[in-house]
C-alpha cells in the first residue's frame, strides 16, 4: 500500500526503528540513515560482539541504509537533497537535536514544501518535561501505568528493558499518524510536523483509568490488583502440577455450571479452582476448561512460545530472504501478504546506490 512512499529514517533503538520497519513492510522506501561514527545503538544491544543483534535485525529489515554524517556540510548537504526528494522524515533524537544540527522543521519544509517530519520523544516537543531525559522506565511511572502494575500487597512495577512498553505500542500509533499527516500534506500542498510523546501514548492506552481518575473526587491511593479482575467472576495465573501456569478467566455466570461440573464442586472459587489446576498439567488444564468454553491458556516463556503451533501459524515470526528468524508482522493485508523481502542493513551498506541515484542523478 505504500509503495512509492520515500521515508529518510533517522530512527533508532525500538521507537524510531520500529515505526520506520513497520512502514517499510508496508511497502515505503526506508533510507535508514546513520553515521559511522554514531550507528544505531541496537546493533550492539545486549553485548552482542561482532554482528548486529537479533533486536536490529527485527527493527531494521526491509530498509536500505546509508552513512551521512550530519556534523558536516557535506552530510546535511547530502541529507537535505534526499528530502527534497523525499515524502518523510522520522526522528526520536532528543527534543532540538535536529534544531541544533541545523536540519529542524523549518529547514525541511523550505526544501521540501509537502514533507512531513514525524518527531517521536519520550515527552513531546513542547511543555513540562520536553526537555527531560526519559527512558521506559520513567515513562511507565508518569503515566500511571506502573501504579496499575502489581500485587495490592507489593510494589509498583514497570515492565523493564526486555518490554519496555511504551516503546512497543508507540510504532503502531506513530506508523498511523504519521501516514495520516501525509495524507494531508499531500491533499493540502503543505508540509506537517507531527509530535509522538510516548508518555502519551501510554496514557492514552490506558483508557478507563484515565476517566475513572477524573471523575473521582479521590482516586484509589492503590489499584494494583495482580492478576485479578473485578469484572470477571474468576480471574488468575494458577501453578499447575508440572511447574507451569495456567491463565484463567470466567467472565459471565452462564460459564459456572460447565465449570462446577468438571470440577465436581459447587460453588467454584478461587481456590477450589486453583487446587484442581494445582492437580493437573498446565496444558490439559487448559484443553479440559477451553473445551467447556473457558478461557484458559498456559503462560507460555520464550521457547514455549516460539514452539507452540497456534504462534508458528500465525504472523509473529517470518524469516529473510537468508533464512534468519526476524519478527512478523502485528496484521495481513488478505490476498497479498506481506513479507520480508530485504535484509537489515550494514552502517552505510547501501550510501553510494543511493547518493548516486536519488542525489547526483546518476542511472536515473
Amino acid at each position: 500500500p505504500l509503495a512509492g512512499i520515500r521515508i529518510i529514517d533517522l530512527g533508532i533503538i525500538t521507537a524510531g526503528a520500529g515505526t520506520t520497519a513497520l512502514l517499510a513492510d508496508l511497502g515505503a522506501e526506508v533510507l535508514k540513515v546513520e553515521a559511522a561514527s554514531y550507528p544505531d545503538p541496537f546493533r550492539a544491544w545486549a553485548g552482542v560482539g561482532g554482528t548486529d543483534s537479533p533486536l536490529f535485525v527485527f527493527n531494521n529489515r526491509n530498509k536500505r541504509g546509508l552513512a551521512l554524517d550530519l556534523k558536516t556540510a557535506a552530510g546535511k548537504r547530502d541529507f537535505l537533497e534526499l528530502v527534497a526528494g523525499g515524502d518523510i522524515v522520522l526522528e526520536n533524537f532528543r527534543r532540538g537535536v535536529l534544531d541544533r544540527l541545523g536540519l529542524g522543521f523549518d529547514v525541511l519544509r523550505k526544501v521540501n514544501p509537502r514533507i512531513v517530519l514525524a518527531s517521536i520523544s519520550g515527552q513531546g516537543q513542547g511543555g513540562p518535561g520536553a526537555d527531560h531525559v526519559t527512558y521506559g522506565s520513567t515513562l511507565e511511572a508518569m503515566s500511571g501505568l506502573a501504579a496499575m502494575t502489581g500485587y495490592a500487597d507489593g510494589e509498583p512495577s514497570i515492565s523493564g528493558r526486555n518490554l519496555n512498553y511504551p516503546d512497543q505500542i508507540v510504532c503502531l500509533f506513530a506508523a498511523a499518524a504519521t501516514i495520516a499527516a501525509l495524507l494531508q500534506a499531500r491533499e493540502q500542498g503543505r508540509a506537517a510536523h507531527v509530535d509522538i510523546a510516548q508518555r502519551d501514548v501510554t496514557l492514552y492506552a490506558l483508557g478507563d483509568r484515565i476517566a475513572v481518575a477524573s471523575l473521582l473526587p479521590a482516586p484509589p491511593k492503590n489499584w494494583l490488583q495482580g492478576n485479578m479482575a473485578p469484572d470477571q467472576l474468576l480471574q488468575n495465573i494458577y501453578a499447575a502440577a508440572d511447574g507451569a501456569w495456567l491463565a484463567v478467566s470466567v467472565g459471565t455466570a452462564a460459564a459456572m455450571p460447565a465449570l462446577e461440573a468438571r470440577l465436581g464442586r459447587c460453588p467454584v472459587d478461587d481456590a477450589a479452582l486453583a487446587g484442581w489446576v494445582a492437580a493437573e498439567r498446565a496444558e490439559a488444564a487448559g484443553s479440559a476448561l477451553r473445551e467447556i468454553g473457558i478461557a484458559a491458556y498456559p503462560v507460555l516463556d520464550g521457547a514455549g512460545m516460539f514452539g507452540h503451533p497456534a504462534v508458528r501459524q500465525g504472523t509473529a515470526f517470518a524469516k529473510s530472504p537468508s533464512g534468519k528468524l526476524v519478527k512478523g508482522f502485528p496484521f495481513q493485508l488478505r490476498g497479498r501478504p506481506l513479507s520480508i523481502y530485504r535484509e537489515s542493513p550494514g552502517v552505510g551498506e547501501h550510501t553510494e546506490e543511493i547518493l548516486s541515484r536519488l542525489v547526483r542523478g546518476e542511472g536515473a
